[in-house]
């Protein structure tokens, strides 16, 4: 959350629903050290939580433009209860996080602006940067937004 802080200047940045109201909360961004530089942001199948929470702030407030495939759908807020008399813990799901405009992570993730589809990696899970195309549309956007802004 302190992250997308520093892109956005005000708005809701993520809201928690829990059952019960205590789990109920609503994190905002301040414009103090806002950052205003043109963002571009990455997501795959793989990203979730914190990286849905930043990527979902700036989609909804259209402040850059998201790129990739939609992302995890974690968006679960998890607690661990002790439990007595023992050095064991029980982790329970206690809320769920909201993007900003209130639609939830969980099962959904992120819709990215620009579909780009990773090919496979190869078995030693490097790819030449040539070749990542997330990562050359991400550029690409970012040259695009850059010339426009000059």
């Amino acid at each position: 959350m302190d992250i997308a802080d520093l892109f956005l200047d005000q708005g809701v940045i993520v809201s928690t629903h829990g059952r019960i109201a205590q789990e109920d909360s609503t994190y905002s961004a301040h414009q103090k050290g806002t950052w205003h530089v043109p963002l571009t942001v990455i997501i795959d199948q793989e990203s979730a939580s914190a990286a849905e929470i930043f990527s979902g702030a700036i989609h909804d407030h259209h402040r850059g433009t998201i790129v990739g495939v939609r992302s995890f759908g974690k968006g679960s807020v998890q607690g661990i209860f002790q439990l007595d008399g023992s050095d064991s813990g029980l982790r329970l799901t206690t809320a769920k996080f909201y993007s900003p405009t209130g639609k939830p992570y969980s099962r959904v993730g992120v819709e990215p602006d620009v579909v780009v589809r990773q090919a496979a990696r190869p078995i030693n899970g490097t790819v030449a940067v040539q070749d990542d195309a997330m990562l050359n549309a991400a550029v690409q956007i970012a040259r695009n937004v850059a010339l426009r802004g000059k």
